[in-house]
């Protein structure tokens, strides 16, 4: 499936897991006039009951079974829908505000009162109790109706009741001077003791679960950090893993206060929130990482900035006020997530080694982080959606994973590279002592040959003489009049290819000597050029009849180093001997000087089989290659780009599929009198 298709088919897969996240399971039942008839309601069959729905609500009162045994006329109901903030409740006209205390009555009628029945509550905000026909139940942190008098504290627990006759009555006090968002405003599981309890020990056993995951996770890529591996995106990602898992203990089931009961109420409110914020600055630090070119340096300095001094801020906020503000960043986060997924798609769309992996993993995520702003605001009545946000992580260990493989495939290339290095450096040292060995005996040819011709010069004249008086003689087995045409053309030859094989070997010896990686020289460009096309003349033939110099008179030399200019002449004329598939098809290579911009242009021209788009814009990476099968390693081009670099000049490569490639070549002068006007 190509890319485009698999992320037009992205949100669907989002609204398909929101929905039936969004949906309930089995038959609902709601309270009705703070009253619920579960007679008819077969638990085995339909499963656990949420007791949502309409309780009686008694605002600014703490009432007890015996206030209702009484029946006093100023206890009037008023009746309001649970789970729901009481600030959103109206009573006269107005709602209420945020702090106070209240309490919650329901009636609930019960199948059978032979068996055990339990309730399984997350929390309330900020403090409850939780009674059941006069009889104390459970609870959390300490109800009062003043905030000296008031304990705040969250906590997932359950409880159990035993029916003494068909009806029981379920009254909850709740108080909140402590933060924004008060009331009773998660769902109350009820059902036989056994259920329930098998539900509080799998939501129990979910949450650990997926800690030890996040655990595990961030415990292997900070150890793979620091054994050895130093890639910052396994850092940043091991410290994502850390902060996220200790986030996860204090949300949901909130097992960090069944684990240490005395972790105050206000630590763990600003771990489930600062964690957030330092979530973002660690998840742009990975991306960073991960995809340096698809990231905005502005954009993440501020995402930095803003992310750090909010945290700040909330840190010295009181716990009241935490969550409003909060609700601020939220609209950023929302913002963050767009920016974050745009980044991966173009990190997709470029190839970007993983970014396929993460993108997938990513969006998934994100589906949770919306989701669980919504839970957060109680747009919607949920848990936060974790075990959905846990594909990010695997998916995540994908995109890694290919991040390893690859730099293990380039750590190869780079030892087959530096094995290479090593044959040329031993080359380098073989070429000096063969060119060496081969100087020697050719000067013994040229100066013989040069003898031969001398003497050839004095004797002709003489045989000349000899042929006129005594006739035609042999020389060898073939007569004088014969041979006497070809002796001087052959000696020439001789004469001409003893000095060619002199400037090869000059040229062999210039190309093994050390790099000292001078760019500061004079260089003649022309000369580079010709000692380029001597040493790859073999090559040149074999691949082309229509070679071409065309090399402009008078250029000024250019600033930089001979050995190093001569390779990129040597790489860039062997690839254009390469991409030839005709050898009736040729290469050109011009030189002029341009006096508008004192450079000189260098352009090579070959009627190859050419590049596409996508070849073009990957010719300058390291190791990439079309021609691995033929011995290719694919430094080439990255080597002649980082040259013409350190030579502060230009290097343009223009190239169309069947329409051939022309390289341009610009570099700097060294000014002289003649061309300093």
């Amino acid at each position: 499936m190509k890319k485009s298709g698999f992320l037009l088919i992205l949100p669907t897969i989002a609204m398909v897991i929101l929905f039936f996240c969004s949906c309930s399971e089995g038959m609902e039942i709601k309270a009705e006039n703070g009253r619920m008839d579960l007679s008819a309601w077969d638990f085995s069959k339909n499963g656990i009951v949420q007791l949502d729905g309409a309780w009686e609500f008694y605002w600014n009162k703490l009432l007890t079974h015996e206030d209702f045994l009484a029946t006093t006329p100023h206890i009037t109901p008023q009746y309001q829908n649970v789970p729901a903030l009481w600030n959103t409740y109206k009573i006269d006209g107005e709602k209420l505000p945020v702090t106070g205390y209240a309490t919650f009555r329901l009636i609930v009628t019960l199948p059978d009162t032979e068996r055990l029945y339990a309730f399984k509550l997350n929390d309330m905000s900020t403090a409850y109790n939780l009674h059941v026909d006069g009889k104390y139940i459970m609870g959390a942190g300490r109800v009062g109706t003043n905030k000296d008098e008031s304990i705040p504290k969250w906590m997932s627990q359950t409880g159990i009741c035993t029916p003494e006759s068909a009806s029981i009555e379920i009254l909850i006090q709740v108080s909140n001077f402590h933060y924004s968002q008060p009331g009773f405003w998660k769902s109350i599981s009820f059902g036989p003791q056994d259920m329930i309890t098998q539900s509080f020990i799998q939501a129990e056993s979910w949450d650990f679960f997926i800690m030890g995951i996040y655990l595990a996770i961030a415990i292997y890529h900070l150890t793979l950090f620091f054994l050895g591996r130093k890639d910052k995106a396994t850092l940043f990602f091991g410290i994502f893993c850390l902060l996220f898992t200790i986030r996860s203990i204090f949300t949901d089931e909130r097992i960090a206060f069944h684990l240490y009961p005395s972790i105050p109420w206000h630590t763990g409110l600003l771990m489930e929130f600062v964690s957030i914020y330092y979530l973002a600055i660690i998840f742009i630090m990975f991306l960073k990482a991960l995809y340096p070119k698809e990231l905005s340096t502005l954009l993440n300095r501020i995402i930095f900035i803003f992310s750090f001094i909010f945290s700040l801020v909330v840190l010295f906020l009181p716990s009241i006020m935490i969550h409003s503000a909060h609700s601020f960043y939220s609209l950023f986060l929302i913002l963050l997530i767009i920016y974050m997924t745009i980044a991966l798609i173009l990190a997709t769309i470029r190839n970007r080694v993983g970014a396929l992996y993460l993108l997938i993993g990513f969006f998934f995520f994100a589906i949770t982080i919306f989701y669980d702003i919504l839970a957060s605001e109680f747009i919607i009545n949920t848990n936060f959606i974790s075990p959905i946000g846990i594909l990010f992580f695997i998916f995540a260990e994908f995109a890694l994973y290919r991040k390893f493989i690859k730099a293990e495939e380039e750590l190869r290339e780079r030892e087959k590279e530096l094995l290479q290095a090593e044959k040329l450096a031993s080359l380098g040292t073989l070429i000096a002592g063969v060119a060496h060995e081969i100087n020697n005996p050719n000067s013994s040819i040229f100066l013989t040959i040069s003898s031969i011709l001398s003497i050839w010069k004095n004797l002709e004249p003489e045989l000349e003489e000899y042929l006129e008086k005594e006739g035609d003689f042999y020389v060898g087995s073939v007569p004088y009049s014969e041979v006497k045409g070809e002796i001087p053309g052959a000696l020439e030859r001789i004469m001409r290819n003893s000095q060619r094989i002199t400037e090869i070997v000059k040229d062999l010896k210039d190309y093994a000597k050390k790099d000292e990686s001078n760019t500061d020289q004079p260089v003649d460009i022309n000369a580079v050029i010709q000692s380029a096309h001597r040493l790859l003349e073999n090559l040149i033939k074999k691949c082309t009849h229509k070679f071409e110099l065309i090399l402009a008179s008078s250029l000024p030399p250019v600033r930089g180093s001979t050995q190093r200019l001569e390779q990129v002449i040597l790489n860039i004329i062997q690839n254009g001997c390469q991409a030839l598939d005709d050898p009736e098809k040729g290469i050109t290579i011009t030189t002029a000087y341009d006096e508008s911009i004192k450079k000189v242009i260098i352009t090579v021209q070959d009627q190859g089989i050419g590049m596409d788009k996508k070849t073009l814009k990957q010719i300058y990476d390291p190791f990439f290659t079309t021609k691995r099968t033929k011995g290719g390693t694919g430094l080439g081009m990255s080597v002649t780009s980082r040259i013409i670099q350190d030579h502060g000049g230009i290097l343009t490569i223009k190239s169309k599929p069947g329409k051939g490639t022309t390289v341009k070549i610009i570099l700097g002068i060294i000014d002289t009198p003649a061309h300093s006007r």
